[in-house]
């Protein structure tokens, strides 16, 4: 194998750990400084279940993510406020790796690795999971 080949499954492997060991650990949302993610989680599941006063362009973004977690839950019996949790926690990895493999086919294999940190590491998510 490859180093460059290594060093990139062990980077991915690295921060992927670090994106899904803390709500293991935990075993519950990660402590936030507000009501931010609990109220977006409130938002969709108001919507996917119709009550909601009123669909307007402000829930838009709400329904682009909503209705397919819906989907996904109904699909895979999983609840909708764990799907939300994983999702949650591994949306920075997956933006990583796609920066990782637009900026590795653009630059080189080392801008795509610097760029697979930014979203894991930037995010509040993460320093908070760091911090507690």
């Amino acid at each position: 194998m490859k180093l460059k080949n290594f060093i990139t499954i062990v980077s991915f492997i690295a921060l992927g750990l670090v994106s899904i060991l803390p709500p293991i650990i935990q075993g519950y949302w990660y402590p936030n400084l507000s009501d931010d993610t609990a109220n977006h989680l409130s938002v969709i599941l108001r919507l996917v279940n119709g009550t909601l006063p009123s669909f307007e362009f402000r829930y838009l973004g709400y329904a682009i993510i909503g209705y397919p977690m819906y989907w996904i839950s109904q699909l895979f019996n999983i609840e909708m406020t764990t799907l939300f949790l994983w999702l949650h926690c591994l949306i920075p990895l997956i933006a990583g790796a796609v920066l990782y493999f637009v900026f590795s086919q653009l630059v080189n294999w080392i801008t795509g690795l610097l760029m697979l940190i930014i979203p894991v590491f930037v995010s509040g998510a993460s320093v908070y999971y760091m911090y507690y």
